[in-house]
């Protein structure tokens, strides 16, 4: 397939989708550091307010995908079609705002994982010892935890 000119207004607001994707993966992996600042704090109302932040980028980034969804639907096709595989669709390069945009939103995304992943070992580890502390005072011997990363120690932030 060409870029021609409806192909290339297509992929202009593909990039806007991308970008605006990637601005709430952002905002939600923000909201997922604070999560981790406020239960090392063990701050309630912190935990609660990015639970809640985290929550509306999440209702907002749904709405965004559909957008692209419909985009994608548009340029080439198939509303489920991967970002990564549309250079198979064109014969020509594909526009360089683009590639940037969905270069950033694949960084982020990656950042935003990561973050996601070091709270729930954090959560876990929390969880294992509350469960330890709760065996204490039920029996009055604390079991011996297992070795790992989820065993107390805190993840690197």
């Amino acid at each position: 397939m060409d870029l021609d000119v409806t192909a290339i207004r297509g992929f202009a607001d593909l990039t806007v989708a991308v970008r605006q994707e990637a601005r709430l993966l952002e905002v939600f992996r923000r909201a997922a550091l604070q999560q981790r600042e406020a239960v090392g704090l063990a701050d309630a109302a912190g935990l609660e307010s990015s639970l809640r932040l985290a929550g509306r980028a999440l209702l907002t980034l749904q709405e965004a995908r559909r957008h692209r969804a419909t985009v994608l639907q548009r340029l080439v096709g198939d509303p489920a079609q991967p970002l990564a595989e549309l250079e198979a669709r064109f014969d020509s390069p594909l526009p360089e705002p683009f590639l940037t945009a969905r270069g950033e939103m694949r960084r982020v995304a990656i950042e935003t994982a990561e973050a996601v992943w070091r709270n729930q070992e954090l959560l876990l580890s929390a969880l294992r010892e509350r469960d330890a502390l709760l065996q204490e005072l039920l029996t009055g011997s604390r079991p011996t935890l297992p070795a790992g990363p989820a065993s107390g120690a805190t993840p690197a932030a």
